[in-house]
């Protein structure tokens, strides 16, 4: 569990918005400064702060408890259902159909990964 693919999952479920940053692992929990975080749970799965559990399929779907669900659609996007579609770029960047762009960031000073969605 990275920093980027908590921001990635994030990013889908708050319909990529907003820009927010995600540092982790500290205390095996990414955090996120939109007042998000995450971490694994005992079946491995990954559990967030706002109650929503994502289970990755052996299809390579996606089961969210929250309702959303996803399917890969045309060009390599993955589309999900509150509309927001994502793709992997050759950059390793994601790119959201909202403008939205997730990336890592590296290290900071103790050591964590960081990863930012930004607006582009």
């Amino acid at each position: 569990m990275s920093p980027l693919e908590i921001a990635v999952y994030v990013a889908v479920m708050s319909s990529a918005a907003q820009p927010f940053t995600c540092t982790g692992p500290g205390q095996g929990e990414v955090t996120c400064d939109n007042g998000m975080s995450a971490t694994l749970n005992g079946d491995g799965d990954i559990a967030f702060s706002n109650g929503t559990i994502i289970r990755k399929l052996a299809d390579g779907t996606l089961a969210m408890t929250n309702g959303i669900t996803s399917h890969w659609g045309s060009a390599g996007w993955v589309q999900f259902s509150n509309k927001v579609s994502v793709r992997r770029d050759r950059n390793g960047r994601f790119r959201f159909n909202t403008g939205l762009e997730c990336a890592p960031l590296g290290r900071d000073g103790q050591g964590r990964e960081k990863a930012a969605c930004t607006k582009v």
